[in-house]
């Protein structure tokens, strides 16, 4: 299948560009439809208002926009990956890596320090907004669906930056990539300390944790 694509006389930048477009009109297009069917419905039943039109245009691209997002992130993961199970399993690491950082440091700093307090602090929001799932749910306008300014342009520059970023990989990335676990040795390399690490302070903590008295050796081993 890679060859066949490879094979064929277009340039890699409208491989790349129509397979994205395609990826994501399979979200946008039947929402588009779905909302003009409901238009329709409003206007046949007389409860159609220009708040309301408002309102779920609104919606329609606040739901897009972290769409994108999170559609981006997957496309991220397949490209750093070169198996599909991996390319799954790495689209969650790279979802939730900066939440599950976040309670980390907030569990460390609630067992070792006694005048730890737990709060919002910047550190945390930025950790926990680097995942665009966790993103969607505190970004959430009111009932009047005013959506912060500072949403949309963040929310506009992550997704220019990962697209930039999907496309830079997408022509590095070698055609024999597709039988390694991951496309790019090095950066696997990177990523393995990044997941080890967390993992080994999550595992020590939780041993840490579960004996009477807080037992030192236990978080050591």
């Amino acid at each position: 299948k890679t060859d066949f694509y490879h094979s064929l006389p277009v340039r890699r930048e409208k491989l790349f560009l129509g397979q994205v477009i395609l990826g994501i009109a399979y979200f946008v297009v039947p929402y588009l439809i779905n909302l003009l069917l409901a238009y329709v419905v409003g206007i046949v039943h007389g409860v159609l208002r220009g708040g309301l039109i408002r309102m779920s245009l609104l919606s329609f691209l606040y739901q897009c926009l972290f769409y994108l997002l999170m559609y981006l992130v997957v496309v991220l993961a397949m490209l750093l990956t070169g198996k599909v199970v991996v390319g799954v399993l790495g689209a969650f690491v790279l979802t939730f890596y900066g939440p599950v950082v976040s309670l980390l440091l907030q569990g460390l700093g609630a067992t070792f320090f006694d005048t730890y307090a737990s709060g919002e602090t910047l550190l945390k929001k930025v950790l926990e907004n680097l995942s665009p799932a966790v993103a969607y749910f505190t970004c959430q306008p009111d009932n009047s669906f005013e959506v912060p300014g500072r949403v949309w342009a963040v929310g506009l520059l992550a997704a220019a930056a990962l697209i930039v970023v999907c496309f830079f990989l997408y022509k590095k990335r070698p055609s024999e990539a597709a039988d390694r676990t991951m496309a790019f040795g090095r950066l696997g390399r990177v990523i393995q300390y990044l997941m080890e690490v967390m993992v080994v302070l999550l595992s020590g903590l939780f041993f840490y944790t579960i004996t009477s008295r807080g037992s030192l050796g236990w978080l050591i081993f």
